[in-house]
């Protein structure tokens, strides 16, 4: 259901995460109807920006978002989780719980990409 011949974040059972390099499109696909959020918190490497994605539209649906990045700037970025029925707005990085282990980044080189923590 993801998009585009992207390279895959993670494929951990509750979420999943993708990045369209030629659009700087996001897919965002919670996997799970129980309760959690699943978002990506990214970043441009030279720290002009940073953002927090999440999939507010439940399980099986992707989100789509166009995030329009300067030409030839790398991003990082991860995936992570977030207890919607626990209280939390998940509107703030520290609301989730981020998968372990892997940061991905973008390199300036079309359909570059590095998956490392």
């Amino acid at each position: 259901m993801l998009g585009k011949d992207t390279p895959s974040l993670n494929d951990p059972a509750w979420g999943q995460a993708c990045f369209y390099f030629d659009t700087d499109e996001w897919y965002v696909l919670d996997k799970q109807s129980d309760g959690r959020s699943v978002g990506v918190q990214w970043r441009l490497i030279d720290g002009s920006r940073s953002g927090l994605i999440r999939d507010k539209l439940g399980a099986g649906v992707n989100s789509i978002l166009n995030k329009s990045y300067p030409n030839g700037t790398a991003v990082k970025w991860r995936i992570g989780h977030c207890n919607t029925s626990g209280g939390k707005t998940c509107t703030n990085a520290s609301d989730f719980t981020w998968q372990a282990g892997t940061l991905c980044s973008r390199t300036s080189t079309p359909g570059g990409y590095a998956c490392q923590w």
